[in-house]
């Protein structure tokens, strides 16, 4: 096996821990030899084109099945993330053989539900094969986690047909685009499709707030705990949770407090603004509000236009531009009901009789991060105001 002998090798645990639990949900089967007292990672011998697939999976196994060993004889209810390649099974599929980390089980009557087949993202090969392979792994229980999403292929087909329980993104990747808006979309998918999101390699607490910000239920990574030989206390990784935890709902609450007087103001200046205007039962135009407005408005006011409840806009756009507004009639009929914030936020200004804040997003034309303002001026006119940060 390449001078890796087999009484070298063992598997380590690395925890992935689960917030609403706020202790450790399961661990990464990962592996680890011995050589001259020290112990070095597998990572390059598994990624080393001139050894040969059949002595990878050789070691595979040695890893894979001594961490099931390991799991019966301590007699613990834990979750293990097993790395699977696909392309290692190919001989398995359409044949009547059963699938080895299947025959584990069964020797040692480990519950199939415990158990998640990693499959890294750049591995997936035919498609059909894998669906296959995935199916035969779900009749015994097991359930699946695609691993480095966002690194490999980046194929949405393949999540879809496959229906992970789990993706997998690395802090690194997010960290590499220089914004939240992957994670965040990513989440938005996964809650969307019923998938659980992991984030790994997190390594400090503001990777670790990244996440929390894009409502990540598993984090794995050295801040909670470096893999180990052993499966280590299932608390064991509490503190380091619930302190980000307190330090994330400290700095919401800190930011939903100014959100909440600035929509306080927000409300008391319109209001005194286009107090007579909004008193009336005359009928006014709308661009009337507007142009009361404009004047008096903070230089962080970007943009403002007025809808009706249906999303048609109603009149032109009133574009900063410097110190002038430009007015931008061609925007007059175009529709926004299709932007996420809209439909809510304009049925619970309606509802409360008062203006509300969207949440943050960037703004497709100018691409800075911004609020929209969404006021009532009665049960069918809305002020739209575009405030960046």
């Amino acid at each position: 096996m390449s001078k890796i002998g087999a009484a070298t090798i063992l598997p380590f645990f690395q925890p992935i821990v689960c917030i609403d639990t706020a202790d450790i949900y399961g661990y990464e089967v990962l592996g680890r030899y011995y050589s001259d007292t020290n112990i070095h990672s597998l990572g390059q011998f598994f990624h080393n084109p001139y050894i040969s697939s059949q002595d990878k999976v050789q070691v595979d196994r040695i890893i894979r099945f001594n961490a099931l060993d390991m799991l019966k004889s301590l007699d613990i209810k834990t979750n293990l993330f097993i790395n699977i390649q696909p392309e290692w099974l190919v001989p398995y599929i359409d044949q009547n053989k059963i699938l080895p980390t299947v025959e584990q089980l069964h020797k040692y009557r480990i519950d199939g539900e415990k158990i998640i087949i990693e499959i890294c993202e750049d591995s997936c090969g035919d498609i059909n094969i894998l669906s296959e392979l995935v199916k035969r792994y779900r009749e015994v229980g097991c359930k699946i986690a695609i691993d480095d999403v966002g690194e490999g292929f980046s194929n949405l087909e393949r999540v879809a047909v496959l229906h992970p329980d789990y993706l997998k993104i690395g802090a690194g990747l997010v960290n590499r685009s220089k914004s939240n808006n992957l994670l965040e979309s990513i989440g938005s998918f996964c809650e969307k499709a019923g998938t659980s999101l992991v984030l790994e390699e997190v390594e400090n607490m503001d990777q670790y707030q990244m996440g929390l910000d894009a409502g990540v239920r598993f984090f794995q990574g050295y801040l909670f705990a470096v893999p180990q030989p052993n499966i280590i206390e299932r608390t064991s990784c509490t503190s380091t949770i619930n302190q980000g935890l307190d330090e994330y709902l400290d700095r919401k609450s800190t930011w939903q407090l100014k959100i909440n007087q600035l929509t306080d103001m927000m409300n008391i200046f319109i209001n005194t603004a286009l107090g007579d205007l909004l008193n009336t039962h005359s009928l006014t135009y709308p661009r009337d509000y507007i142009s009361r407005l404009l004047p008096i408005l903070s230089d962080h006011c970007l943009k403002l236009y007025i809808c009706n409840s249906r999303g048609q806009q109603l009149t032109s756009n009133y574009t900063r531009n410097h110190q002038q507004w430009l007015v931008e009639a061609d925007y007059i009929g175009r529709n926004w009901c299709w932007r996420p914030y809209f439909f809510s936020k304009v049925e619970e200004a309606k509802r409360t009789g008062r203006g509300v804040f969207s949440q943050l997003y960037r703004d497709l034309e100018t691409h800075k991060l911004i609020y929209t303002f969404v006021f009532p001026v009665n049960d069918s006119l809305f002020l739209f105001m575009d405030y960046y940060c």
